[in-house]
């Protein structure tokens, strides 16, 4: 986090790179004692600390409430190092976008039919020309014995 903002690089992206060196520079002590002096916001790295603008009691209290900042982690060959919990908040906004979706494809249908609805009902009403009383019914009547 930088400045209360989330980086992060995608496995599949094409650039990782300058993704990665992207991510480097953002959380760089410079970077980050520039950039959270600017928003008055806490670093998300040790060596930003040393800056004489976060040697306040203010940011000794905070310090000791909060766990402390840590680098980005990488595994074997540079891979990131995936966490339990960042899987399940990704896929907590999978399901929620796939819901989303889902919710806004219905609702399309929904008006969809009720626009159907309307024009058969409009196509029935008297001076409207001779159609059948509902859809696939034809103009044959039904006769009583």
């Amino acid at each position: 986090m930088v400045a209360g903002i989330n980086l992060a690089i995608f496995a599949n992206t094409r650039h990782k790179e300058a993704a990665l060196k992207f991510v480097q520079f953002m959380t760089s002590d410079t970077e980050q004692t520039t950039l959270n002096k600017a928003y008055s916001s806490l670093p998300t790295v040790q060596g930003a600390y040393g800056d004489p603008a976060f040697q306040t009691d203010t940011v000794a209290v905070l310090k000791q409430s909060w766990p402390p900042p840590r680098p980005p982690t990488s595994g074997a060959g540079g891979e990131p190092v995936r966490d339990p919990r960042r899987t399940l908040m990704k896929n907590l906004f999978a399901d929620a976008a796939a819901v989303t979706h889902h919710l806004r494809l219905r609702e399309e249908q929904t008006v969809e039919a009720s626009q159907q609805v309307k024009a058969a009902a409009d196509a029935c009403r008297p001076g409207r020309g001779a159609a059948a009383p509902w859809p696939g019914s034809g103009s044959r009547l039904l006769r009583s014995r």
